[in-house]
This record gives C-alpha cells, structure tokens and sequence, in this order.
C-alpha cells in the first residue's frame, strides 16, 4: 500500500487504469458510451485515454483516428484525451499481454467518488494514512483462499 499525504486538498483521488484489448482490431461502442456517462456524472475523471497497436514489429501508440470507424462511435472525440501518460515501459509491458493485429485503449482514470466520502471523514478529524489499488489477479487469489477456509 502506498502513502498518502493526509491533507486532503493535496491529494488526488485513488487513480486507476484499465487496458481492454480488441484481438480483431476493431473497438466497439458501448464502452466508450459508458465511460463518458462517468465522466459526464463525474463519477470519474479520465486522466489519459491511448489507443495502441501490436503488429509483428512490436506495440505502437496510435492516433484515434487512425482506428477504423466504429459504428455509434465518433473516436475524434478521444483525440485529446492523451496526456502521454504512458511511458516506453508501459508500453511494452502492455505490449508483451497483447496479440498481434490487435488494438488496446488504455484509460487511467481518477475515481472521483471517493473524494465526498474521504472529505467528510477528515473534516471530521480523520486522516488519510493509506490508499491503492489491489490488483485483480491478487483480489481472485485472495478470494479463493478465503472460500478454502
């Protein structure tokens, strides 16, 4: 677990990332509907959105509109969405779980929710002494040991 500083002025909100692979290279609607409804409700705040291809040569940061056109789905909107976020050792990291002729969205995002929970517990005195994420892989580890029990 991570530190945190405990003035809570100071401090983002947790921030995660999600990467969803499309093994036939074609993106799909519905999620990028959803995640702007969050963003719109500001249940979160997208931080960067990147889209990647992997072809034989490696993995490669690719432009929005570079994707092919989804049906429902202007992705023009996400252009200005990268903030560059990622660096090379993402990238290859992401690169080595990718299948080629693939394409990926990355989106790290700023769980906003939180920040009315965190804000009242603090006014009242609390302080904020720990905060992250727990990896999906350990979350299904940690489950399946607790049901063994």
């Amino acid at each position: 677990m991570a530190e945190t500083n405990s003035n809570i002025g100071d401090v983002l909100a947790p921030v995660d990332y999600v990467v969803v692979e499309f093994p036939d290279g074609q993106p799909t609607a519905g999620g990028f509907d959803r995640l702007l409804d969050l963003a719109d409700r500001r249940v979160i705040q997208v931080l960067d959105v990147e889209f990647l291809r992997r072809d034989t040569a490696g993995v490669q940061l690719i432009p929005a509109t570079e994707l092919p056109s989804v049906p429902g789905l202007d992705l023009g909107l996400w252009q200005g969405a990268s903030s560059g976020l990622l660096n090379g050792e993402d990238l290859a990291l992401i690169g080595e779980q990718m299948t080629v002729g693939a394409v990926a969205v990355v989106v790290v995002f700023e769980n906003l929710w939180v920040l009315d929970v965190v804000t009242s517990w603090t006014t009242a005195g609390g302080r904020i002494l720990l905060d992250g994420g727990i990896p999906v892989a350990d979350l299904m580890v940690a489950l399946e040991e607790a049901e063994s029990r």
